[in-house]
């Protein structure tokens, strides 16, 4: 069980993105793809759930050995793939209850009421640190930064897709919703999740699982990987370190 990432190459309009990058990601394992702004590393988490403003010119990638890149988004998620993005879109008019339910069943096909889907969050919930109040928020709108994770770890947990792209989960959490953010990997991959962490620091790192590899992006092109020394490295020399080498 594997998710496979092969020599992809990426165009955005008329512009290369992605050069030629490969990774592969198991079941229950945590690796890390650390880079600086602009070197690509949204643009292959989006690519992955088959964004439309990215052209795969060349590369493949399989899900558990099935070719996902002809399948639209809706398919790829009910395939086991899910995002988080580094900045959510606010729903006007949907709560956070029925987005997750909704998700739930179309992955699970489990038909439940409202009410008993509700009651099956409440131990999220709790392990969240949010109130039963949360649940009937529009998704995102009038939400800190905070509670923008929250939620999208909410579904994460709630649905416990085969791999899970996590797109700069930590970007402006405080100390105590990194935590908690952390711990909520650390569930996932406890519940056979795997999970792409993508990150600039390694605050977060830190807080989790040592990583069973970390992948470094520049310009486009993995650079360089190895363990979490290689994180360590990135967070003495930086990421201008790492181009000289």
């Amino acid at each position: 069980m594997v998710l496979e990432i092969k020599n992809l190459t990426v165009y955005a309009k008329e512009r290369q993105i992605l050069y030629d990058v490969s990774l592969s990601l198991e079941r229950s394992q945590l690796i890390v793809l650390m880079g600086p702004n602009g070197s690509g590393k949204s643009t292959l988490a989006q690519t992955l759930l088959g964004s439309p403003f990215y052209k795969i010119i060349r590369g493949e990638v399989l899900l558990d050995g099935e070719s996902i890149v002809n399948l639209k988004t809706h398919e790829r998620v009910r395939k086991g793939l899910f995002l988080v993005f580094q900045n959510p879109v606010e729903i006007q008019g949907v709560s956070v209850l029925n987005l997750v339910k909704a998700a739930h069943s179309s992955i699970t096909s489990e038909q439940t009421s409202i009410f008993e889907f509700k009651n099956k969050l409440s131990s999220l919930l709790s392990f969240l640190d949010l109130e039963e109040s949360f649940l009937y928020k529009n998704v995102n709108v009038e939400m800190s930064g905070g509670e923008k994770k929250k939620s999208e770890m909410l579904q994460l947990l709630a649905i416990k897709p085969k791999y899970a792209i996590l797109d700069e989960p930590d970007s402006g959490l405080d100390v105590d919703s990194l935590k908690l953010v952390a711990k909520a990997i650390t569930n996932l991959l406890n519940s056979n999740v795997g999970v792409l962490l993508i990150t600039h620091y390694t605050r977060i790192i830190n807080e989790l699982p040592s990583p069973s590899k970390v992948y470094v992006m520049l310009n486009g092109k993995i650079v360089t990987s190895g363990g979490v020394e290689v994180a360590k490295e990135v967070d003495r020399g930086g990421y201008e370190w790492i181009g000289k080498n």
